[in-house]
């Protein structure tokens, strides 16, 4: 039921803002006002509308992860990639590997250049 009464009040202050909308671009013109600032009023209620949809969806998103948990919510969105739901350690494994394999060079390469460079400037 609660849930209900948050819609409806959502709708009704929608189509309210609506209606006030359409009284002011109606006096506004009746008043011999310039175009130019019903079309800024027009595209800031806009904007506005969009801001508060897009925190909406952000509120819910959050709510669903305290809810439901962060990896359940992951997998249910649709457009993330595949990797986003695999853990963390699938993640970074080739990473790892990668290290694994390069890590003998990086020391030989790194002694090189302490070899070189490093101690003509400490003598």
């Amino acid at each position: 039921m609660g849930e209900f009464k948050r819609k409806l009040s959502e709708q009704v202050t929608l189509n309210s803002s609506q209606i006030f909308a359409f009284i002011f671009v109606y006096i506004w013109g009746w008043l011999d006002f310039s175009f130019l600032w019903v079309v800024l009023y027009l595209v800031g209620h806009v904007l506005n509308v969009r801001r508060k949809q897009k925190r909406e969806n952000e509120r819910n998103i959050a709510r669903r992860i305290v809810e439901e948990g962060e990896e359940s919510v992951l997998k249910s969105m649709a457009q993330l990639p595949s990797w986003v739901s695999f853990p963390l350690v699938h993640r970074a494994e080739w990473l790892n590997s990668l290290l694994v394999e390069l890590w003998p060079h990086v020391d030989a390469l790194t002694w090189k250049i302490m070899q070189e460079k490093v101690q003509p400037m400490a003598k």
